[in-house]
């Protein structure tokens, strides 16, 4: 499953941008799309690449919980786009809201919108999915491999060393 954005112009010439979720299969050997979700209208505040969050305390990080440092990651990337933190995981800019104890992403109208960040899309769904991330029966290089493309999917600005220590928190096997 990946994220498409499909544009759509407005009689004034500008263009809209909404992303929906997606499957694809091949069928009589040609692909074959499916959506499967509509995620919302995609807003890029920032033309600009995030930086990953500054670890000035490993020891920190270290113990805390998997769950708690992929918010403060999130938290990390709204700050820096120009959300507002109002409440603990509450976040505000103009009419977008997001509820990261919910887990949900809001204009002030209640419909659902999407972030494009750095090379990737923070919604609802990506964010979930990556707050409640989990293994199957995989290798280790295979298991890399899909939290790295999680983790991208999900445009978080993330360094080498945090990325290791989210790993070992939630690789199930022994490293």
């Amino acid at each position: 499953m990946y994220i498409r954005t499909k544009n759509r112009s407005k009689k004034d010439g500008s263009q809209l941008n909404y992303s929906y979720l997606v499957s694809s299969k091949r069928k009589y050997k040609k692909p074959r799309q499916k959506t499967l979700k509509y995620l919302g209208k995609v807003v890029d505040f920032s033309h600009k690449i995030t930086t990953p969050l500054n670890i000035e305390d490993k020891q920190t990080y270290v113990q805390k919980d998997y769950k708690d440092i992929i918010k403060d990651l999130i938290k990390n990337e709204l700050v820096q786009i120009g959300f507002q933190n109002i409440k603990d995981d509450l976040f505000l800019k103009d009419i977008y809201k997001i509820d990261l104890f919910n887990i949900t992403f809001q204009t002030s109208n209640k419909k659902p919108f999407v972030i494009k960040i750095n090379d990737g899309f923070l919604c609802k769904y990506t964010a979930n999915s990556l707050i409640n991330f989990k293994f199957e029966n995989k290798t280790q290089k295979e298991c890399i491999k899909l939290f790295t493309n999680q983790i991208i999917s999900t445009g978080i600005n993330i360094d080498k060393e945090l990325f290791i220590l989210l790993f070992k928190k939630i690789y199930p096997y022994e490293n």
